[in-house]
């Protein structure tokens, strides 16, 4: 990548945005982090102030910017969020995301634009949606690539599983390592609840996939979706474990509602590892990143 270009990240105050900025600063690329409101720290790269809700700004941002890249991240990422507002998480993660298209093709055609879906997508001939935030990702992915053939912008969706490692991820590995965190300083008592241990998923860590944006800005087919993950399921018990292995202290689990092992299943990573991506940071690594994490949030 030329140092000259310039990359706009949106969602840049958020867990994957953050990471992303620091990789793609580190790599000499000129950083446009996009916010709804200023970072709580002083950042070294360019801050942009906008609400994906609004089409003028986000007109006036990718005019003033003219960035290469565009790597979409900002939107609601919660569940439990997506139910107390449904109709605001539809109008972040889906108009959100046109607003950012049309700004493009009104402004900087050039762009090469990832837009992140997620694992929690549905296929509708198979029925509804689970809850309003797979709906919302579901129409997010579709929008992004009807915009592609309408449009023929260079547009490529990627599709993450479960992100974890260290920074404000409101992921499960994070709340546990966080309780885990409180119980060394004697902050909580020694009991780590939990909903179903035998509760599988795919984690990856956010450092492994912001390597794979990377990789797909370069090389990537514009109109292809990319799935993305460690290609290893892990069960909630195999977190706990790590932690168990980890904590300065002894603790007991609450299992809030036992289950039968889930069905759950990892990404077909054929399409990124033909592009020469591969994950390179062990579970084991990314549970210790994110305990010394918490560690150092409850310390200060």
């Amino acid at each position: 990548m030329n140092v000259r270009q310039a990359i706009l990240i949106t969602g840049a105050k958020g867990f994957t945005g953050m990471h992303a900025c620091r990789h793609f600063h580190e790599k000499g690329l000129h950083v446009c982090g996009l916010y709804r409101s200023l970072p709580a720290v002083q950042v070294p790269w360019q801050t942009e102030i906008a609400d994906l809700s609004d089409p003028i700004a986000i007109v006036q941002v990718i005019k003033k910017v003219k960035p290469s890249y565009v790597l979409h991240l900002a939107g609601v990422n919660s569940v439990r969020a997506s139910w107390s507002d449904p109709l605001s998480c539809m109008n972040i993660n889906v108009m959100g995301t046109l607003n950012l298209l049309h700004a493009i093709k009104e402004e900087s055609r050039v762009s090469k634009i990832i837009v992140t879906g997620s694992m929690l997508e549905y296929n509708l001939a198979k029925g509804s949606a689970p809850h309003p935030y797979s709906l919302s990702k579901t129409m997010q992915t579709i929008a992004a690539e009807s915009w592609f053939h309408f449009y023929h912008l260079h547009l490529m969706v990627v599709k993450p599983s479960n992100l974890i490692g260290p920074g404000p991820s409101e992921g499960v590995c994070t709340a546990l390592a966080r309780k885990v965190a409180m119980m060394e300083k004697g902050l909580s008592d020694n009991v780590l609840e939990v909903g179903s241990l035998n509760s599988a998923r795919d984690f990856l860590d956010v450092r492994d996939a912001v390597r794979a944006y990377d990789v797909i800005f370069e090389q990537g087919t514009p109109g292809t979706s990319y799935e993305l993950g460690s290609g290893h399921l892990r069960s909630i018990e195999d977190v706990v474990k790590q932690l168990k292995k980890l904590s300065a202290v002894s603790f007991s689990v609450m299992e809030r509602t036992p289950l039968s092992a889930d069905a759950a299943s990892c990404h077909d990573l054929s399409k990124i590892e033909k592009l020469g991506w591969h994950s390179a940071f062990p579970f084991e690594r990314s549970i210790t990143d994110v305990l010394q994490a918490m560690r150092k949030e409850v310390a200060d």
